[in-house]
């Protein structure tokens, strides 16, 4: 029995977004052992959009916000080198069709 494209997909998104998740929980907890975070709730206005009920939430909402930020600037700083790969790809592709022809 095949899985149809489209489930297949979703499952695919689901269990990627479970694994950025679980990293984002990781990496909040090193911040926190490492900053000394206290429990309590003084951190959510500082750190958090005002939702979570605890500093550990607001902790992985920041971590979640700066990484989303994190990838966009690298992707932008990235773009440069992309284009220039893609183009080298492209021409040894034209270049390899060229020989066959």
């Amino acid at each position: 029995m095949t899985c149809n494209p489209n489930v297949q997909s979703v499952l695919f998104a689901v269990a990627s977004r479970r694994r950025n998740e679980q990293t984002i929980g990781r990496i909040a907890n090193a911040l926190e052992a490492t900053f000394q975070i206290p429990p309590g709730s003084h951190l959510v206005w500082v750190l958090g959009d005002g939702s979570e009920r605890n500093n550990r939430e607001a902790l992985c909402t920041w971590t979640r916000r700066e990484l989303r930020q994190i990838d966009r600037d690298v992707a932008a700083r990235r773009v440069p080198e992309l284009a220039d790969r893609l183009h080298r790809q492209l021409t040894t592709w034209d270049l390899d069709r060229g020989a066959m022809a």
